[in-house]
């Protein structure tokens, strides 16, 4: 990766308070609390095998994170031996599928395209 990708440091506050999704090897997302901000974020987790997926991932993030229309990214963690980590903002109202479903109505299989294209767009799969 070309550039610097900035840590969280508040990482020795945060604690897991619920598993959000869970995906193959141990990947996955956690609702986390930040006892020194008083905030909630989300820790996104991938397995050391899905190494460029982190790094698609985080150069995305990194290239819209001031963006207001998508969710800020707040650093990486420390990793662990067998998985990356970072920290993202919490979007109480879920996840941009289930948004497009309840508010504006659209069918799932419109919302699920939706989905697919705007990951497309960042390179995420």
């Amino acid at each position: 990766m070309a550039f610097e990708i900035p840590e969280y440091d508040n990482f020795q506050y945060l604690n897991a308070t619920e598993e959000l999704s869970r995906g193959r090897y141990g990947t996955g997302t956690l609702l986390v609390y930040d006892e020194h901000l008083d905030k909630h974020f989300v820790a996104k987790r991938l397995t050391k095998k899905d190494r460029e997926s982190y790094e698609r991932q985080i150069l995305a993030y990194c290239q819209v994170s001031d963006n207001p229309l998508f969710v800020k990214f707040f650093g990486k963690l420390p990793s662990s031996t067998t998985c990356f980590q970072f920290v993202l903002e919490y979007v109480a109202e879920g996840n941009l599928s289930n948004l497009v479903v309840k508010k504006v109505g659209l069918p799932d299989s419109a919302s699920k395209c939706i989905v697919k294209q705007v990951r497309s767009m960042q390179g995420v799969s």
